[in-house]
């Protein structure tokens, strides 16, 4: 394996194992500290962690692919609730 190649896959796993570290942040330290959070403001910025260590780990893993010469796939999760209000009247 030439060098280029070799540093190319010590960087994958790098980016790899921070991957990983934000997964183990989030399930050993975060997510318990949001249940046990009693105040709003304490809880919201617990979530506010998980999102950024789940951006980093997302970041962490579009770059593996650019390594590994593959394009990054988007996928979207759009939930649609329908909230209705008034006892029901209008309802048909």
């Amino acid at each position: 394996m030439n060098d280029r190649m070799e540093e190319t896959r010590r960087t994958e796993i790098l980016l790899q194992d921070l991957m990983a570290e934000c997964g183990e942040i989030i399930r050993t330290q975060l997510r318990p500290a949001m249940r046990a959070a009693q105040d709003h403001h304490q809880s919201t910025a617990y979530t506010a962690s998980v999102v950024a260590l789940v951006r980093i780990a997302a970041r962490a893993g579009e770059a593996v692919a650019r390594l590994r010469g593959t394009a990054p796939q988007s996928r979207h999760h759009i939930t649609v609730e329908r909230v209705t209000t008034g006892g029901g009247r209008g309802e048909g």
